[in-house]
Order: C-alpha cells, then structure tokens, then sequence
C-alpha cells in the first residue's frame, strides 16, 4: 500500500516568521528542538539546551513520541485520489515546518524547471522505491492543498491560480515524490510514523550544518533588493 503523502503543512506561508529570535539557524535536529521548546532558558546556548534534552532520553523523555499530525477530520492515511474533503487536510506539528519549507524549496525548484528548462533530479538511492500510483497520489495531493491555499495578487488582491503540476513531465512529477519522501527520511518519518501517528525528535537527522533553504533564499532576495541600482 502506498504511502499516504501528500502536500500536508505547506500553504501560503509568505511573510511567515520562521523561527522565534534568537533561534538556531543551523543544525536539523537543533532547529527542530528550538521549535518544540517554548524558550530556551536566558544565558543557556542552544546546543546547552540540546544536550540537556539528550539527558532526558530514556527517563522522561517529551521528545520521544510526538503527535505527528495536529487535530483533524481528515483520514490518517491517505491512499487513493480523491480521499478526504478539500478542507480536511491534517497538518503535520508545527516543529517540522523546516520540513514542510524543504518540499515547497522543492516544488519552487520544480516549477523553475518546468516553467524555464533545467535539470530537476529525484533521488536515486537512500529512499523506498516510489512506484508510479504513489507519484499520481503525491502530485494530486499536493495540488489539491495548493488549490486551497491559493495566494493574493498584492495589487488587486485578486486570488492567483495555482500551478498545474499535472502539467509538469513525468519526470519532473517523480523527481518530487522522490524528493518528498527523502525530506520525511531526513526529519525521521517512514512508514511507521505515518502509521502510527507519532514521531521522534530523537531520529530527526543531526546534521549540524543543515540551513533552511528558504530562510537562505529569503536573506539572498532581501540582500539583492538593498543592493544600489
């Protein structure tokens, strides 16, 4: 049975703030913790926060089973086109937005290839096999929560059609359902998580150099903007 994953937790985020001040802005794992804690105690440095967390594990730990989906009506599961209603979708805890960031950086990435020629890799090992039934279900799904959270034209505030990404070459379509499933891989969601409904910060990948594309990309616009004509 395919995995149901489809676009959950990425809508119209612009303007979003990101991460709370004094947020980490390196490290996935890091990141993610700076989500789940309400504050960081004063004087105590994030990676001091990281290792008192790591202390807990096995005792008392908060970290170790997370909801994974916030309260909805929607199926747990997805598995067939067309499942669930336009405005059911669950959306993923808020601590994986990085997560959620990561697949729309891929989808802009995406559109930038389809719309202007280039090259759109997937993923070649590291992740389960995606059969073709489960890239139509992943492109459906997140069609469908871009038709809901369509954008507003900042002129006439008109709302903006979303991108057809039926539309897209088939490997560009698969390209995405590969790289989806290796961003859930890298936070730590595989099959049982989605199953199961519960996550863990504990195997959500260390990599201490990991930087938010987005925050990245949004910094390099801003950079360019207040550069002189």
């Amino acid at each position: 049975m395919p995995y149901g994953w489809v676009m959950e937790g990425y809508g119209d985020i612009e303007g979003y703030v990101l991460t709370r001040p004094g947020s980490p802005e390196r490290g996935r794992r890091l990141r993610t913790l700076a989500r789940l804690s309400p504050r960081v105690p004063s004087g105590m440095s994030a990676e001091e926060f990281m290792a008192n967390a790591e202390a807990l594990r096995g005792v008392s730990d908060p970290y170790n089973s997370i909801d994974l989906r916030t309260a909805s009506t929607a199926p747990a599961i997805i598995t067939a086109i067309g499942q669930g209603g336009k405005w059911d979708n669950a959306s993923l805890h808020l601590a994986l937005m990085d997560l959620a960031y990561e697949i729309g950086e891929d989808i802009q990435e995406a559109c930038e290839a389809h719309f202007n020629g280039g090259e759109y890799h997937g993923v070649d090992e590291g992740i389960e096999p995606v059969p073709d039934s489960h890239v139509d279900l992943v492109i459906w799904g997140m069609q469908r929560e871009m038709d809901r959270e369509l954008r507003y034209n900042r002129v006439t505030h008109e709302r903006l059609p979303a991108v057809q990404m039926s539309e897209f070459s088939w490997p560009i379509q698969r390209a995405i359902a590969e790289r989806r499933r290796l961003r859930y891989k890298q936070w730590g969601i595989g099959r049982k998580e989605w199953e199961t409904g519960k996550w863990s910060l504990w195997n959500v990948q260390l990599d201490p150099e990991y930087r938010s594309r987005r925050e990245a990309r949004g910094l390099a616009e801003r950079n360019d903007a207040r550069r002189p004509e």
